[in-house]
């Protein structure tokens, strides 16, 4: 019995290099999803439209940024 709960205990340290890892390629994953997305955006192939209540948002947000 002892053997389980020693496992169980070694099981639940935080390694705090594998989250780091898993953070910085969480992060590189967004990066190149933002940037395919905003490739065809900023060459003028297709341009979006947001709904006025987004604009309207984010003009907000810019103005509170300020």
């Amino acid at each position: 019995m002892s053997d389980v709960s020693s496992e169980t205990e070694v099981a639940k340290k935080f390694d705090a290099e594998a989250f780091a890892l898993n953070l910085a390629r969480a992060m590189q994953s967004g990066g190149q999803a933002l940037a395919a997305y905003l490739k065809p955006r900023e060459s003028g192939e297709i341009k979006d439209t947001p709904p006025n209540e987004v604009a309207e948002v984010i003009k907000t947000f810019s103005a509170v940024a300020e």
